[in-house]
């Protein structure tokens, strides 16, 4: 049994061998990163008391590919690179270790799986519709509410100070959902910034006015009297800066009777559904991103279109705060390793074209970027907190209740420089 085990994973491991030597430029570092593990996986297979439980084997792959990529600083590679070629190795151990026949589990040094989060095996096959699935975790339970995105989290009381390894295990059900919710929450604004705070610095809107004794946190108000509402197309949060929100904590205090939604879409299956000419097209493409773009509204700015139709929502000079970027139009994801179509309402033109080369391809791009398939229509209730990740996502605010008043709490958490 263990031989043919052997054997069987050496082929998937040659296979993820060329992916990694295409991807880092090295075929010693690639062959030296399966070699290790490949004799790590000798041992464990032969292991007489190597048992079933998925935690258990699942802490084992961990294990390994924790330590890989703790050697990352001395390869040269960066450190997620590297973690992320750890983790698609070890993978494949994984996916071998569940054929090993039943017995008694033993302590081999295993850590717990928290410690590490999920492992996510990029799609070496690029499968159009391979959309991330929900794992089994320790501390909280997740229940998918859409084929392509989005996962409500039940267990989760986000006004305590939450240890590491739960976060840890939020963060895995982000990564693996884009989109997850919170129900039944009770939460001040300290405590939602206090979470908030465990992902990172705060992302300052640079336009818009924060609240009197919490200037981090944006008050979105719709009420009867308001003809517009904030957030009102397909976009994903401060893309126009150099280093654009990571994620975006929406905390709902009061909702309508009825509507009132919030639509994201997939940007992953954006990217992966396309053809392979047009991926070729697009793949050192980089777009500028604006952040108060008056083309696409007449030539109005930010400061005269929200006097006018959203007189609760409080603009501000942004002065010296940089609102025009480049970015890449297909993005890596820093933490998942895979490719998404960054686009979306900021974008108004192409690096180095006219708005009106641009516009044929940046129109197809974001009408198929939403198609219905890649989408999920979150249903707000009083006491929901809805998480994102702005790096694959986008979102839109439905403004389909115009005798009723929307008051929602918003936190960004700023994000890396997209590459």
């Amino acid at each position: 049994m263990a031989h043919r085990l052997a054997a069987q994973a050496r082929a998937d491991l040659d296979e993820i061998w060329t992916y990694i030597a295409r991807e880092s430029g090295s075929e010693t570092i690639a062959d030296r990163l399966i070699n290790s593990v490949t004799n790590r996986f000798h041992l464990l297979s032969n292991h007489p008391h190597l048992g079933r439980a998925r935690a258990r084997k699942t802490s084992v792959v961990a294990c390994e590919a924790s330590r890989l990529a703790r050697t990352s600083s001395s390869t040269g590679w960066q450190a997620p690179t590297f973690g992320f070629c750890a983790l698609c190795t070890a993978a494949a151990i994984w996916s071998r270790c569940s054929a090993v026949s039943r017995g008694r589990t033993t302590n081999l040094g295993a850590l717990p799986i928290a410690a590490f989060g999920r492992i996510i095996v990029p799609n070496l096959e690029n499968s159009p519709m391979n959309a991330p699935r929900n794992t089994q975790y320790r501390y909280l339970e997740t229940h998918k509410i859409a084929g392509a995105l989005g996962a409500d989290v039940e267990g989760i009381d986000l006004s305590q100070d939450l240890p590491d390894d739960v976060l840890a295990e939020i963060r895995a059900a982000l990564l693996d959902n884009l989109v997850i919710l919170f129900r039944n929450q009770k939460i001040t604004p300290q405590q939602q910034l206090n979470f908030a705070r465990r992902w990172g610095e705060i992302h300052l809107h640079p336009f818009m006015q924060g609240m009197a004794d919490h200037p981090e946190i944006l008050e979105i108000i719709k009420t009867p009297q308001d003809k517009k509402n904030f957030g009102g197309s397909w976009h994903t949060d401060q893309m126009f800066s150099p280093q654009p929100a990571m994620g975006t904590m929406l905390y709902a205090l009061e909702v309508p009777s009825a509507g009132g939604d919030t639509m994201f879409t997939n940007q992953y299956l954006a990217y992966e559904s396309l053809s392979d000419g047009m991926k070729a097209m697009i793949a050192d493409l980089k777009t500028v991103c604006v952040g108060d773009n008056g083309k696409q509204h007449g030539g109005q700015s930010r400061a005269q279109r929200y006097d006018r139709q959203m007189a609760h929502m409080k603009v501000k000079e942004p002065g010296n705060v940089q609102t025009t970027s480049v970015h890449p139009l297909v993005r890596t994801h820093p933490e998942t390793g895979r490719k998404a179509l960054y686009i979306g309402g900021h974008v108004q033109h192409f690096d180095g074209m006219t708005d009106e080369e641009s516009e044929p391809l940046i129109a197809f791009l974001k009408q198929h970027s939403t198609r219905p398939e890649f989408t999920v229509r979150v249903r707000w209730e009083t006491g929901t907190l809805t998480f994102w990740d702005n790096r694959c996502t986008q979102h839109f605010a439905i403004n389909d209740y115009p005798a009723e008043t929307r008051i929602m709490h918003r936190i960004t958490v700023r994000g890396d420089t997209p590459f």
